[in-house]
């Protein structure tokens, strides 16, 4: 490779590494802001306001309990996000993220990861029916190859 390649790969490799427009990952559990008032993170017993990208507050908001590892800066007044990946959702478990697609084969999750398609039980599955079109969160038990048994649930952004 010629010099000037390698400097190119070198560049945009960091850039990786700390995430677009650098930053840090921060890692603590959101505070539910109905209990407190405002958006906090608790990183490991000290709560520092949570702020940052609309988009990225708003799905935040939603996941008091989740364990979260959040890109952005940490400032004195708090820290500012500006993207966000779910370690735990609030039950705990690992959470399957993806837009909840209702058609004529049922109800299913496009897992944002791997892209596959996972059909969903659940008693509240009539519930969960109404939010097609939403990114979800979902925690539950595989029960196949391509069907996830709900356990919990929680919308992130409501569907267009």
């Amino acid at each position: 490779m010629t010099r000037p390649l390698l400097l190119l790969l070198a560049a945009l490799l960091a850039g990786c590494a700390t995430g677009a427009g650098g930053g840090a990952r921060v890692f603590g559990v959101v505070v539910d802001p109905a209990l407190t008032g405002e958006l906090l993170l608790d990183m490991r017993g000290t709560l520092v306001p949570l702020g940052g990208v609309d988009v990225v507050v708003d799905q935040l908001a939603r996941l008091g309990g989740a364990r979260v590892a959040i890109q952005g800066t940490a400032r004195p007044s708090g820290v500012f996000a500006r993207g966000y990946e779910m370690l735990e959702a609030p039950d705990g478990l690992p959470p399957h993220i993806g837009v909840l697609v209702v058609d004529q084969s049922g109800v299913v999750l496009r897992d944002e990861v791997d892209g596959v398609a996972l059909a969903l039980r659940s008693a509240e599955l009539a519930n969960i029916k109404r939010h097609h079109g939403a990114r979800l969160w979902i925690t539950g038990s595989l029960v196949g190859p391509q069907a996830l048994l709900v356990a919990h649930w929680g919308v992130l952004i409501d569907a267009p």
